[in-house]
């Protein structure tokens, strides 16, 4: 038989009995929790930022300003800082 004509045929089906499934759901759970511990990292990073910016002169002069500001200025103030410590990024994929 020529290897070329042997090599094209195609191979015979093979029963993996859920395992192609099992593999995809092991590398999902990894992905969520790998996801999970990375957001608690930059969840735990910014409420350190926060609380060391808090101590400082500047974070008490923000902290002044902001409160003295309508419920609404202050939300866009924290959503500005947010913006400044974790800009958006875009996917390369």
């Amino acid at each position: 038989m020529n290897l070329d004509k042997h090599l094209s045929q195609p191979l015979p089906e093979i029963a993996d009995r859920h395992f192609s499934a099992q593999v995809m759901a092991e590398l999902t759970r990894r992905e969520i929790r790998r996801a999970r511990i990375e957001a608690t990292a930059w969840i735990a990073l910014a409420i350190g930022a926060v609380g060391l910016f808090a101590l400082t002169e500047a974070g008490r002069q923000l902290a002044a300003i902001v409160l003295s500001l309508g419920f609404f200025a202050q939300i866009c103030v924290g959503l500005v800082i947010l913006l400044f410590l974790f800009p958006p990024t875009v996917a390369t994929e």
